[in-house]
């Protein structure tokens, strides 16, 4: 499968640690995944939820970040 391909979602939420921001009086709920492997890490940051929706079909803002090799952690 493709590191790029929305299928590789379906491992989401099987290893992760969540974290919280608080900001008041506003709404605020961006989401952080952070998929980090011995040659490869993968960062992603926006306002979709970690589901097939979130990644495929709903409107949707991510920057994503990808590193190979030395850079990964």
């Amino acid at each position: 499968m493709a590191r790029n391909d929305p299928r590789s979602v379906r491992r989401a939420g099987r290893s992760y640690l969540a974290g919280m921001a608080y900001a008041h009086g506003a709404a605020f709920h961006p989401k952080l995944m952070v998929l980090a492997g011995p040659e490869h890490a993968t960062i992603a940051l926006g306002s979709g939820n970690t589901t097939l929706a979130g990644w495929q079909a709903n409107a949707e803002l991510w920057t994503v970040l990808r590193v190979d090799g030395e850079q990964s952690p």
